[in-house]
This record gives structure tokens, C-alpha cells and sequence, in this order.
């Protein structure tokens, strides 16, 4: 039968707090050299975080991945400088080209450090190779596009402009240009180095809050198998899936749990159980907060644009 450990417990919702706020600040290292290049001395603090905490639980409840285009929607809304939905979800493709290749890396790390059944680990490897390759392909798309926003421009105005639409074809090329501009930003090696810097301890806390869940019902999950459970469940929810990752993530998690050791015990569907669970409730409390504070956000950065 599972027991409760309130320390591991404890741990767990401290974990979970803290990567629920690096994944919020992230974007910030991103969008604060769009914002200075526009006189601003950052991106206003309060939107940036009540649009990540908001976000986070739409993502985590619309089918399809649709969720994804709540925080570029909020800032397009919020009108900060000329910060729009272009460059929002710009710097969020980047957030998830890397987060990919940190899965699989972690992935990668997992299998290593555990022992696991050899054809598990043969088809688990490759499943990571395949997404690996998307989200390199990715990476790739998004450093031509700013290397190249000129061509990259031309290719997006092309379709208006065979069907006669000039003024959308103006439009394309000009999105084209904004999202250059953002992922631009990462040829500074300061900002790249920041990013990784917040990128590494994301998905460390991503790591230590289910290790601690675990451990909180007596399941003797290792780091290696909690990199393991992350980095399936991660890739499980990549692909489009029901709302609120229903079936994608247990799908993930018994693949992981059947791969280290013991999916099928108590304290495994425990471990499930209380890991999803803490998602779930954890985000929809910080959505109600972010809410909260993106109103703040919203009156005070009207008041300063008017002033």
C-alpha cells in the first residue's frame, strides 16, 4: 500500500512552485531585448508573469496543443510597445525548440543511468532520435529565419502575392521580419547564456518535484528514472492530445514506469495519480493568481502609457 511522507511532500510543492516560476520568467530573456530596442527598460514584469501563469493551464487543458497561442494572445492584447504576437510566439517556438532537445537529452541521460530492459531501451532511444530530429529541424528553421529574414520574407509573401493579395503579402514579409528580429536576440552570448542558464534549472525543477512525488508515496523512483518519467511523459504531450494532457501523460508515464522497473504496483499508480494531480490543481491555482496579477499588470501599464 502507498504511505505518505510529508518531507518528500513538502519538497515536492516547493519544486513545483519554483518551476512553475522559471518556467513563467523565462521568456523575459528573451522579450527584454526586444523591449529595451524599443525604449522600454523591460518587459513589464506583471504582464510577463500573469500571461505565463494564465497560459500554462490553458495549454495544459485545450486539445491540440492550442494553448500555446494564450500568451502571444494576451501580450498582442496588453499592448506592450510593439510587442506583439508575432514576437511572443516567436520567443515561444524558441522555448520549445529547446525544451525538445532537453527532453531528449534528458531522455538520453535517463536510459543511461538506469538499468533497463535492452530492447525498452533500443525503442525508446529510437522514439528520442525521432523527435530529436524534429526539433533540430526546428532549430534550423528558426536560425535561417534570422540569419535570413529577407528570404525568409519572400517565402512567407509568396502565396499572397501568387493570388494577387499585395497588401497581405506586405504583411507576411513584415511578420517574417518581427520574428527574425526576436530570435535575433540569442546572437548576443550573454542572452544565449542566460537562456540555457534558465532553461537548465526549468527542467531540473521539471526533474526534482516528480522525484520528490514520488518518494512522497514510497516509490523508490531514482534521479535517473525521474529523468526517465520526464523526459516520456515530456515527448508523450509534444504530439497533439485530448484536454488537459488526459491520456498523453499516463501514456508517457507507464512507458517510463514499465521501462525502469514497476509500472503496475500501488505506489506506481500512486506516484500517476498524485503526479497528475499536483498538475493539475497546482496550475489551475497559479492560473487564478496570474489572473490576479495580469489585471494589476494590465491597470498599471495602461496608467504608465498614458502618463
Amino acid at each position: 500500500m502507498p504511505s505518505f511522507r510529508p518531507v518528500p511532500a513538502a519538497l515536492a510543492g516547493v519544486a513545483f512552485v519554483a518551476y512553475m516560476a522559471a518556467r513563467t520568467h523565462r521568456l523575459a530573456v528573451l522579450l527584454d531585448p526586444v523591449a529595451r530596442a524599443e525604449g522600454l527598460a523591460r518587459v513589464p514584469r506583471r504582464i510577463l508573469w500573469g500571461s505565463g501563469l494564465v497560459s500554462f493551464w490553458v495549454l495544459l487543458v485545450l486539445p491540440l496543443r492550442l494553448g500555446e497561442l494564450s500568451r502571444p494572445v494576451i501580450f498582442d492584447r496588453c499592448k506592450v510597445g510593439t510587442i506583439r504576437f508575432a514576437e511572443v510566439l516567436s520567443a515561444t517556438a524558441v522555448e520549445r525548440v529547446a525544451d525538445g532537445l532537453t527532453l531528449c537529452a534528458l531522455l538520453a541521460a535517463g536510459i543511461a543511468g538506469v538499468s533497463m530492459d535492452p530492447a525498452a531501451a533500443s525503442a525508446t532511444g529510437r522514439t528520442m532520435a525521432s523527435f530529436a530530429v524534429l526539433f533540430l529541424a526546428g532549430a534550423v528553421g528558426l536560425v535561417w529565419v534570422a540569419a535570413r529574414p529577407g528570404s525568409a520574407g519572400a517565402v512567407a509573401a509568396r502565396p499572397f502575392a501568387a493570388v494577387g493579395r499585395a497588401d497581405l503579402a506586405a504583411r507576411a514579409a513584415a511578420v517574417a521580419h518581427r520574428v527574425a528580429a526576436t530570435v535575433e536576440v540569442l546572437a548576443d552570448r550573454r542572452v544565449a547564456a542566460r537562456f540555457v542558464a534558465w532553461t537548465a534549472a526549468y527542467w531540473g525543477l521539471a526533474v526534482l518535484y516528480p522525484w520528490a512525488v514520488a518518494h512522497a508515496v514510497g516509490y523508490p523512483l531514482s534521479a535517473g528514472g525521474a529523468a526517465v518519467v520526464v523526459g516520456a511523459i515530456g515527448l508523450a504531450i509534444q504530439l497533439p492530445g485530448g484536454p488537459a494532457q488526459l491520456g498523453s501523460f499516463q501514456f508517457g508515464a507507464a512507458v517510463a514506469l514499465a521501462a525502469v522497473g514497476d509500472a503496475t504496483s500501488d505506489q506506481a499508480v500512486a506516484f500517476v495519480a498524485a503526479l497528475y494531480a499536483l498538475q493539475i490543481v497546482g496550475t489551475a491555482a497559479a492560473a487564478l493568481a496570474g489572473l490576479v496579477i495580469l489585471s494589476w499588470g494590465r491597470r498599471a501599464h495602461g496608467a504608465s502609457a498614458a502618463s
